[in-house]
């Protein structure tokens, strides 16, 4: 399923894979938002107070638009659709760049 933009409110062990977003190949764990600021408390409270700079070692609330579920399931909270999403901020980038190309050759 290709998901619009939202966060997790329940979840029963999902994974995503956002390549098509950010190139990352790896599937990525989500938790509920309650749960990764547990997780958040509990690694600053392991690590001296430190801000935690893995981007792996927490879990993620946030379903990203155009992203797909790759294991697991649960229920979550639109966020963003269409071009408000993350997707749709980068078409409208390329949009963007595009015209700026034919402007230039006129």
């Amino acid at each position: 399923m290709i998901l619009p933009a939202g966060f997790l409110i329940e979840v029963n062990e999902i994974k995503t894979e956002e390549a098509s977003l950010t190139g990352e190949s790896d599937a990525i764990e989500k938790d509920t938002l309650e749960n990764c600021m547990k997780k958040a408390i509990l690694q600053r409270e392991i690590n001296g107070n430190k801000v935690i700079t893995n981007k792996h070692l927490i879990a993620s609330p946030l379903l990203l638009s155009g992203t797909e579920v790759s294991e697991g399931s649960g229920w979550y909270v639109d966020l963003r659709v269409g071009y408000l999403s993350e997707k749709g901020k980068i078409k409208a980038q390329v949009e963007a760049e595009s015209n700026k190309g034919k402007q230039k050759k006129l």
